[in-house]
């Protein structure tokens, strides 16, 4: 599952990587009670179950791309003030999963005695994603970044996440990196890009970078210089980790990513003077789904 604050995304991984059926849509019920939430997500098994008609085939477990602050490794959430998922504050999500699926007779018939529940952040699973089957694949050292309500990002070296090096910021995450007034997060993201339409007298009235794109898809010069501009800083962002990383391949993902033919340019040199492969994800979500494979098997961190 890769769980958003409105939206959950699942579908039924193999081991390989390969999506069975279609990937399914739900919604995330983030601000209900704590019952609603847990049973929201084993309505969201069955369902899968149901319509994939798996017959023999029996799960290894389920993986879920949780948003943070989240302990991944317990399986605790520590959201909060964020306006979801507010009431599973401090709770441990792993035992409360598998205590839902060992109580419901129907489901547990389809999962293998030994099943496990897995976590990890969505931009994790997008990097591992990329790698098992997506653009990064054929990738030595791989950096690549989701850009949406902020920057999510990951160090790869072989399809291996870089959590701790010299040349890698702590886990592997830009957001916090010191930037002009404040960090990355608060320039590439979404409200990065509205804090720079902000200070143009004609687009004061935006309020989603959808707004945006529409506008400028419409020629609208103001909103392509916007872009324009947000693409300078993620230049200017991402110099220096490719000066220690040195990476190979740089992958963007994110909802942001959808506007790149209009802030893609700066980038797109820098990436070419410094001979780096750079790629625009085709979908994030489902590069981000089939990295859960990898939390089921093989080196995932180094």
């Amino acid at each position: 599952m890769d769980v958003g604050g409105t939206k959950i995304k699942a579908a039924i991984i193999s081991s390989a990587g390969d999506i069975l059926d279609d990937i399914k849509v739900f919604d995330s019920k983030s601000k209900e009670s704590k019952e609603n939430i847990i049973n929201n997500f084993k309505f969201i098994m069955n369902e899968l179950v149901r319509k994939n008609n798996l017959n023999s085939i029996k799960l290894s477990g389920v993986g879920l791309a949780f948003p943070g602050p989240f302990d991944y490794e317990s399986g605790v959430s520590y959201i909060k003030g964020l306006n979801k998922y507010e009431h599973i504050y401090g709770i441990n999500l792993k035992e409360e999963l598998k205590t839902a699926i060992e109580k419901d007779i129907e489901l547990k018939k389809n999962f293998e005695n030994d099943f496990k529940i897995a976590f990890s952040n969505d931009g994790d699973l997008f990097s591992l994603g990329e790698y098992l089957k997506g653009y990064a694949k054929d990738s030595i050292r791989t950096i690549c970044i989701c850009i949406g309500t902020g920057a999510g990002s990951s160090f790869l070296e072989r399809g291996s996440l870089i959590k701790e090096a010299i040349n890698v910021p702590k886990e592997g995450w830009i957001y916090h990196t010191a930037y002009r007034e404040g960090i990355v997060d608060d320039y590439i993201s979404a409200r990065g890009i509205l804090g720079i339409s902000k200070n143009v007298e004609s687009l004061k009235y935006i309020k989603e970078v959808s707004q945006l794109y529409d506008l400028a898809m419409s020629d609208n010069y103001e909103a392509k210089e916007v872009f324009k501009e947000f693409g300078k800083r993620l230049r200017e962002v991402m110099i220096s980790f490719f000066n220690e990383f040195k990476p190979d391949t740089f992958v963007i993902g994110g909802q942001i990513s959808k506007s790149f033919i209009f802030f893609g340019d700066d980038i797109s040199k820098e990436c070419k003077a410094r001979r780096i492969n750079l790629y625009v994800s085709k979908d994030t979500s489902e590069s981000t789904l089939k990295g859960v494979a990898m939390l089921f098997g093989g080196e995932v961190c180094k």
